[in-house]
């Protein structure tokens, strides 16, 4: 959507939190920096402000399980530069830079840091009213030793990152024990695959799922391919929707959605709009419940995200018998 406009919700969004008692505020960005993320950073900041004028962004989308890194301030794809890869030629929002400061104009770059100690040092430093940090990580200490020093800064420090930050801010948050990750409700166990993502990782995931030959309790659905870029990908998210429809109806209780466009149609077409996360199937890939109109078991995955084996583990996951 329009920046302005995504600047607006998110700002709304985060003035929902000023009534609530020791709420937490992380935004959620795409790893590779698809879609309006500074007009996100923008409206964030600007809400915050208004109770906690010193409020700063920390934003580090690296997800080191996912091959996403940041390096001397640039963001990576398995060591490649991301505007040089699949997101670079995105249908809907490419990445056209690799630079965290081009990309949040404003930011300022700061090192990767080994400790919590180092981090506060760094984001103290520089963590002026109104500032936009972008912090290099490439390894999973990098981003827990981000994670506590945010959560040390409290209100002030607000983060902005993919699922990969988001795992250890949950560590550094939790208030309770761990608990097992819940099983999916698997009724029926009848899954439909939806592949709304023109990424090629994707369209490798399928060809390896459909290579092993048929499963009665799996129906793929592909959209086609975008032959110079000529489809429009809403309208080929649309249609694939239409077609799920059909397949809930004859009594489809398992969707795997591959690309966050398909995910949306499929969703609004059948009408849900709340999702309960239970946790996740593979790396990557959370499992989620809808609870209206009627109860499907959900599982979501970015376009470019996995190995050409993902798609298979993930049914495997979901379809197998108790």
């Amino acid at each position: 959507m329009p920046g302005a406009d995504a600047a607006h919700l998110t700002a709304a969004a985060v003035a929902q939190l000023a009534g609530v008692p020791h709420g937490r505020l992380y935004l959620k960005v795409d790893s590779t920096l698809r879609g309006s993320v500074a007009a996100q950073v923008a409206g964030a900041l600007a809400e915050r402000r208004r109770t906690h004028p010193d409020a700063f962004a920390v934003v580090c989308p690296a997800y080191p399980a996912m091959g996403r890194t940041v390096s001397g301030g640039a963001l990576l794809v398995d060591g490649v530069p991301v505007h040089e890869t699949a997101a670079g030629t995105d249908p809907v929002t490419p990445v056209t830079t690799p630079r965290l400061a081009d990309l949040v104009p404003g930011g300022i770059t700061l090192p990767a840091p080994d400790t919590c100690a180092d981090a506060l040092a760094a984001l103290d430093a520089h963590g002026e009213p109104g500032a936009v940090l972008c912090v290099d990580a490439t390894t999973e200490q990098h981003l827990a030793a981000l994670a506590a020093a945010v959560t040390g800064l409290g209100a002030r420090a607000i983060p902005v990152g993919s699922a990969g930050l988001a795992r250890h801010l949950a560590s550094a948050w939790r208030a309770e024990p761990t608990r097992a990750t819940p099983r999916a409700p698997l009724s029926g166990r009848r899954a439909v695959v939806v592949r709304s993502s023109a990424n090629a990782a994707s369209r490798e995931q399928v060809a390896r799922l459909l290579a092993a030959g048929p499963d009665p309790r799996v129906t793929v659905l592909e959209a086609p391919d975008r032959a110079g870029g000529d489809r429009d990908p809403v309208a080929v998210a649309s249609e694939l929707a239409g077609r799920v429809l059909t397949e809930v109806a004859a009594g489809a209780d398992t969707l795997v959605l591959l690309g966050g466009d398909g995910a949306e149609a499929v969703l609004d077409r059948l009408g849900h709009t709340t999702l309960r996360v239970l946790g996740s199937v593979v790396e990557g890939v959370p499992l989620l419940q809808t609870t209206t109109p009627a109860p499907l078991t959900v599982a979501t995955k970015a376009g470019g995200f996995g190995a050409a084996d993902t798609l298979t583990a993930i049914l495997e996951e979901l379809l197998e018998e108790e």
